[in-house]
């Protein structure tokens, strides 16, 4: 292959720099919204799942911004693709981290929904439950990720070098795309899953007696699922057309030139741009949510008006309302 031509293509620089910008502006958005997130008023389970998905971000922000700044380093400084290229072990270390995270937003939505199933479920006492919910929910989603992305990756040559380092490599291209396919399953399955979870939430709201306690979580988790629906539909518009533009690029390969497909293969990664969307939709739905919670407030602090007031104050507008229309 003709690597030259690629490495210095300026719409392959291109995609390599929008990539890395888009990554290290999501590194900064994440460590925004997990700041924010230190405000937030909903169960202790619930802000854990939050903040590591926000950490997961970070971190995979993190990993591609390097690895793309490295690469577009290398690319500009030495045109001669055997100076340019990267060992495998790098690739690897900076692709591996980034993947499980990227397994772990997906897997990590299923999450979210599970403790709120947990909390309509034992609402009269969820309070009492205390963090070990969220910690183990969070453990088995970031173990899980972590053994996906192995079981996908595992097969990748370590001992060559690489002039583009991706994660789909001639020996990992199959399992890679089951990996991406699997997102798109799960996401439905997290779609599906917040509309029972949503549905059982409402008929325990419709039912006339229970406790404090029960309303108080109950209201929490509609508010919760309202965050979630939106974030989860986001994810999978993304990992949707991360997964066909993949497999329709794949099947066309020998269409393009190796420059074009190298290209388009590279521009086809789309995530950089999920984690850039994803906190900052985050931080728009909790404002929102804070805003609802401060209206409500607002309204049950405001004194009540007297029935003298309210009469004289209505008879007032209709004399006025009155006299004017005589004049």
């Amino acid at each position: 292959m003709d690597y030259e031509k690629l490495i210095t293509d300026p719409g392959f620089l291109l995609v390599i720099a929008s990539q890395a910008f888009a990554g290290a502006f999501s590194a900064v958005v994440a460590i925004v919204a997990l700041k924010r997130c230190r405000d937030l008023h909903f169960h202790v389970n619930c802000r854990i799942l939050i903040s590591t998905l926000l950490v997961l971000i970070f971190v995979h922000s993190a990993c591609l911004t390097v690895l793309q700044v490295l690469q577009l380093t290398r690319y500009l400084l030495y045109p001669d693709p055997n100076k340019a290229a990267i060992p495998a072990t790098v690739c690897f270390g900076l692709r591996f981290p980034a993947t499980v995270c990227m397994t772990a937003f997906a897997i990590l939505q299923v999450g979210m929904i599970a403790e709120r199933a947990i909390a309509v479920w034992q609402r009269s006492r969820y309070e009492s439950l205390g963090i070990a919910v969220g910690i183990i929910i969070t453990g088995l989603c970031v173990i899980v990720s972590a053994l996906f992305s192995m079981w996908a990756l595992m097969q990748m040559n370590l001992r060559t070098v690489t002039v583009y380092c991706s994660a789909g490599t001639p020996e990992t291209s199959f399992r890679v795309k089951v990996l991406t396919m699997t997102f798109c399953g799960i996401d439905g399955f997290t779609l599906i899953a917040t509309g029972l979870v949503f549905s059982c939430n409402a008929a325990a709201v419709k039912r006339k007696f229970f406790d404090l306690q029960s309303s108080y979580q109950l209201k929490e988790n509609l508010e919760v699922l309202r965050i979630i629906l939106p974030m989860s539909t986001c994810q999978a518009i993304f990992h949707l057309t991360f997964s066909l533009s993949n497999s329709i690029l794949a099947s066309y390969e020998s269409s393009f030139l190796m420059v074009t497909y190298r290209t388009l293969f590279a521009a086809t990664y789309i995530i950089p741009y999920y984690t850039m969307i994803a906190p900052i939709l985050l931080m728009l739905l909790l404002r929102i949510t804070f805003h609802k919670r401060a209206s409500k407030l607002n309204v049950l602090t405001k004194p009540a008006a007297k029935e003298n007031d309210m009469y004289f104050t209505t008879y007032s507008k209709m004399w006025m309302t009155t006299a004017y229309n005589k004049s």
